[in-house]
């Protein structure tokens, strides 16, 4: 039977020995009529580590975000952020494809390697990249 957890979940099956977190498992542990659960299983020691870090829901989200400007009916791409990270700029010039994954690889994922990356309306900043490809060196990405 899946009960309403301390959490205020419906996730919870302490029939099954299932919990939605294992605070949720430490908390109904008390009652006799619930099972030991998964998390507390001493057999699956060779995934603590994984469960806990998911168990925690540590997960760092990194926002990356670039901005353009026109000037004289020409537009640039000028700007590149990243939470965390020192901006990629060159003081109003054009960055270009290699400047832009250059720090993207180097700086930004470097820094936060086993983060989530995000940002807004991303399709813009993707074609702002490789603005300063030719034909050839874009497929070559691909």
């Amino acid at each position: 039977m899946v009960e309403r957890c301390h959490l205020n979940r419906w996730a919870c099956n302490p029939e099954t020995g299932n919990y939605c977190a294992p605070s949720c498992a430490s908390h109904l542990a008390g009652s006799k009529r619930f099972r030991k659960s998964r998390y507390e299983n001493p057999d699956r020691d060779h995934n603590r580590a994984r469960d806990n870090r998911r168990d925690a829901h540590d997960i760092e989200f990194v926002a990356i975000d670039g901005e353009g400007v026109t000037l004289n009916g020409e537009h640039r791409y000028v700007l590149m952020c990243a939470t965390g990270c020192p901006p990629l700029h060159k003081n109003g010039a054009r960055l270009t494809t290699q400047e832009i994954f250059d720090w993207l690889y180097n700086t930004v994922f470097r820094r936060h390697p086993n983060s989530a990356f995000v940002g807004f309306f991303l399709g813009y900043d993707y074609t702002q990249c490789f603005a300063t490809c030719r034909g050839i060196a874009v497929r070559n990405y691909f």
